[in-house]
């Protein structure tokens, strides 16, 4: 979403397929001793030099990283378009791209074991303590390679994780009919967990007629809210038995708490927060709710609700705009 590139479930122009593999992309070879390279094995899965031996075989981060993402987040990718023959000895001349899909089939067909992948987690025990050897801890080689490689797969991880948890606080059941202003966003504690407290939002997706139903029950309690100057009892996440949201409301708010678990967003001046949420968050909403689409195969745009959106943002859309952002 917000500041950075989606890192998982994506397809690239040329259909989900990867760069060839290289353990030595950010470091000249020449830097590392002959007697090390000598003792470097071949990744079986793409032939490149390994680094050291991962869940069970001789890999490189690379493909020791690709095969980690696939499965701890069950990646389905779609089926190859060169019948299965990626890999093959005719296609690593005239196609050094593979699909992703031939890639984990060879990760599985050179004796990669899920199981070590699904059992490695921060929290587990130290390698002391490791009784099977399933359970041994990758080898990696004492190298800068290792080291670059680890870092960068490591962000990668992260912000594929903190993908899904913002996916899930949109599709949440998360649902404040006002939203405090940007300065009171920006100074609030992060609401992404909330995706988890709240669960996922039921009933979806609903009719056109019952969007029609709810929206003049949302005017309604937006109305005597006003008349009765209630907005504080108003900001929880209560729903009012309201399973749609205003999307162009609930999807800056997204953004922005997405913003917010950046180390370096938070190191900002306040002044310096609310002149970069100001120029980017509209636009950010705008690309999450076209790749939501995009991946729903919708022409349009289309909520989570089910709901497809093609005309103005509404009344209550605008007026957003103006509290929050202090433009009309």
């Amino acid at each position: 979403m917000l500041f950075s590139t989606k890192t998982s479930g994506t397809m690239s122009a040329s259909e989900g397929e990867d760069e060839p593999c290289s353990s030595h992309s950010f470091y000249d070879m020449s830097l590392i001793g002959r007697s090390e390279m000598a003792t470097v094995e071949i990744c079986r899965v793409c032939g490149k030099n390994a680094a050291g031996k991962h869940y069970s075989v001789p890999a490189c981060h690379g493909c020791k990283s690709f095969f980690r993402r696939a499965i701890l987040h069950k990646t389905v990718y779609p089926e190859c378009k060169y019948d299965k023959l990626c890999f093959s000895r005719a296609s690593r001349a005239v196609r050094p791209r593979k699909c992703r899909n031939c890639r984990l089939q060879k990760c599985y067909a050179v004796g990669m074991v899920a199981m070590v992948a699904i059992h490695r987690k921060q929290d587990s025990p130290p390698h002391s303590a490791r009784s099977s050897d399933s359970e041994l801890p990758d080898l990696r080689m004492p190298s800068p390679i290792a080291t670059r490689e680890n870092y960068v797969s490591g962000i990668i991880d992260k912000l594929h994780n903190l993908d899904i948890q913002t996916d899930k606080f949109r599709k949440s059941a998360y649902n404040p009919l006002f939203i405090p202003s940007l300065e009171g966003v920006l100074a609030s504690s992060g609401k992404l967990d909330l995706a988890d407290k709240y669960g996922a939002m039921s009933g979806w997706p609903i009719t056109q007629e019952s969007f029609n139903e709810q929206q003049v029950m949302i005017n309604q309690i937006k109305t005597d809210s006003f008349q009765s100057h209630s907005l504080a009892l108003t900001t929880s996440g209560a729903n009012f038995g309201i399973n749609t949201k205003e999307w162009l409301s609930f999807d800056m708010l997204t953004a922005i708490e997405y913003a917010k678990t950046f180390p370096f967003f938070q190191q900002l001046p306040s002044n310096d927060k609310i002149l970069l949420t100001k120029a980017t968050t509209f636009m950010n909403l705008a690309l999450t709710s076209s790749y939501a689409s995009f991946l729903s195969k919708m022409a349009v745009l289309q909520m989570p609700d089910g709901i497809c959106i093609s005309g103005p943002a509404g009344q209550y859309g605008s007026s957003f705009l103006y509290v929050v952002f202090g433009v009309s």
